[in-house]
């Protein structure tokens, strides 16, 4: 994360940022997985490096849309491989277990769609 050393002393833990009228520079890196925007603090003018996984939250209120992140968890280290491959049992089960965990984290966004006259 690249920010002024006097806004990580001002800002310590996290900042909201305002991108509204006075920003330039705007540019998101998909593949490094960051955003950089120019922004001005107190009149003086900052460029802003922030990685993606560290937004914690995105609002546009012209639009009633507010969204909140949950951090990414760190990645586990994996246990060394063995000989034994696991039984068609504990496959199954392990299946199961995906489709539980992800059918949890699916958000309808129908709630939010325009509704208007269908295509006909």
């Amino acid at each position: 994360m690249v920010i002024p050393d006097r806004l990580r002393a001002q800002y310590p833990h996290e900042m909201t940022i305002v991108l509204q009228h006075q920003f330039w520079d705007l540019n998101v890196d998909r593949a490094a997985g960051k955003v950089s925007v120019g922004l001005s603090f107190g009149g003086v003018g900052s460029i802003l490096e922030i990685p993606v996984r560290a937004f914690t939250g995105f609002a546009d209120p012209s639009i009633h849309l507010s969204l909140h992140f949950m951090p990414a968890e760190p990645e586990e280290e994996t246990a060394p491989e063995t000989d034994a491959s696991p039984t068609p049992s504990a496959e199954k089960e392990a299946e199961g277990s995906a489709e539980s965990d992800t059918s949890s984290q699916v958000v309808s966004l129908d709630a939010f769609r325009k509704k208007g006259p269908s295509p006909g």
